[in-house]
């Protein structure tokens, strides 16, 4: 059952080692699974989903030494605007991509719900899909590597590791023309920087 609990720890020495081992470079110690991702609209298309060979975890990385920055994501149940830092959000869709697998894990608890809502549920927006057929946009599933939808997901964020699930994905759109990475619900957002943070 999703909660609104946002989990947020120091970062355990062997994650820290696993950050250290594969921050030098992109895909360091791994595989490149797919390339060519935007972190950011200006930025190039060096992103890459990698998966590292010892542990088996797919993760996001670029070249030299960076990792992509987070963009914040409020979409999903807009029934509760929170408090309303994501008015400014300029792309909000209404549903997220497992807005059915949230409904029905919700109506096995009991307590039925239509989809997360992004102002209370850390969730983590991995893979791109292009359903509007953009030409030359590049996709990535992770369900093709067996990450399910509301997996969990882990963030690190300055000193921090934070865990969120897997809630939603990158699709093309004329607000996202180009195959994006890196974002988050504004509610994970928060735990990482605070509530200045908007959408």
């Amino acid at each position: 059952m999703l909660t609104s609990s946002v989990f947020r720890f120091d970062i355990p020495s062997n994650v820290q080692s696993f950050y250290n081992r594969i921050k030098t470079g992109k895909c360091t110690g791994g595989s490149v699974l797919k390339d060519g991702f935007y972190s950011k609209y200006d930025g190039s298309g060096t992103f890459a989903y990698c998966q590292d060979k010892a542990t088996g975890v797919i993760y996001i990385h670029g070249n030299n030494q960076l990792f992509a920055n987070m963009d914040v994501d409020c979409d999903g149940d807009q029934s509760d605007p929170g408090d309303g830092r994501c008015g400014s959000s300029c792309d909000t869709q209404d549903t997220t991509a497992f807005a059915d697998t949230v409904k029905q894990y919700s109506q096995i608890a009991g307590n039925e719900v239509s989809d997360m809502n992004a102002n209370d549920i850390p969730y983590v927006v991995m893979g791109n899909a292009n359903d509007n057929n953009v030409p030359a946009y590049t996709t990535f599933d992770p369900k093709a590597y067996n990450i399910q939808p509301l997996s969990v997901m882990a963030v690190l964020c300055g000193n921090k590791l934070i865990y969120g699930v897997w809630g939603d994905v990158n699709d093309s759109d004329s607000d996202d023309p180009k195959p994006m990475l890196g974002e988050a619900s504004i509610s994970l957002a928060t735990a990482c920087f605070g509530t200045n943070i908007t959408g």
